[in-house]
């Protein structure tokens, strides 16, 4: 079994580049604090973060900067 703590522990490892497909997800901006609990585990989201969902379902929180660099709205 491999412990990957960082991307250094994977420096000797072949590697492939990949880019991220477009992907349509839902979101909702939070107007304040909140908690997501997602496969039992809570994870605390701040306000103006993003909750995001795919089409599969799974929800996960987006910083509300890394929302602005990574998606854009299509409707």
């Amino acid at each position: 079994m491999i412990s990957i703590k960082s991307s250094e522990d994977l420096s000797n490892l072949e590697y492939k580049k990949a880019i991220k497909k477009p992907i349509i997800v839902k979101s909702w901006k939070m107007s304040s604090d909140f908690e997501l609990i997602v496969g039992g585990v809570s994870i605390r989201g701040y306000a103006d973060d993003y909750v995001i969902s795919t089409l599969h379902g799974y929800m996960y929180i987006c910083d509300k900067e890394i929302f602005n660099e990574e998606y854009e709205f299509i409707d």
